[in-house]
Parts: structure tokens; sequence; C-alpha cells
């Protein structure tokens, strides 16, 4: 989704929201997207939340391209986040698999790590 699309989506969404709005990112791997696409969509929300709707996020992910800078921003803006784990280390790594072709456990591991340590929800 581009960046002008996002843009009318948060804007709209505040035309029509009275009480809340929920902005949730799932399907395919929302973080390819980028901090700096989520961080446009927290700055559309600043600037178009002008009736002061309570507003929530939530984001689904494989954990792969989570860092700091990921967990800080996720925490920083109270982001509700579900992480993709099929279970132990031998059944999720038989059907996760990276771009080499090799199991992402630890990665996911490494990324709930980072988020237990920011305290992500």
């Amino acid at each position: 989704m581009s960046i002008d699309t996002l843009e009318n989506i948060v804007k709209k969404s505040f035309n029509y929201a009275d009480k809340m709005c929920t902005f949730a990112f799932q399907g395919g791997e929302p973080t390819i997207a980028g901090i700096d696409y989520f961080k446009k969509l927290i700055e559309f929300v600043k600037l178009y939340n002008v009736k002061n709707v309570a507003v929530n996020f939530s984001l689904q992910t494989n954990g792969i391209l989570i860092n700091v800078e990921w967990a800080e921003f996720l925490a920083k803006n109270n982001f509700l986040v579900g992480i993709s784990l099929d279970g132990p280390k031998d059944i999720h790594n038989a059907h996760r698999i990276d771009a080499k072709n090799d199991g992402t456990f630890n990665k996911v591991m490494k990324a709930i790590e980072l988020f237990n340590k920011f305290k992500v929800e």
C-alpha cells in the first residue's frame, strides 16, 4: 500500500470514527513495509485524529525483521503484537524457513526476547 493510500485510509477512518479506531496489520509480513512506513502511520494518526478518539494498533508478524528499533517503536506506540511461532524448534523450522532455506526459530525467539525487554504487549 502506498503512503498516499495509507494517508487516505487514516484520514477517512477518522472521518467515521466516533469513539475508537483500530489499525490492524496482518497477512504476508507487514514489517516488510519498513519502519518508516509505520512512522508515517503514526504521523497521519496524530494529524487526522482531531476528535481525539481512542486509537488501537495491532500487528501480526513472523518476527524475522524485528530489531531494537522495531521493538522500541512498537512499545512506544502501544502496538498489540502477535508473533507467529509454530511450536518447538523442530516443528517450527520444518514449516517456517527463510530465503536461504534455514529455519527461523532462533530469529523468532530473538524477537520475543526484544518484545519482552521493551514490554511490547
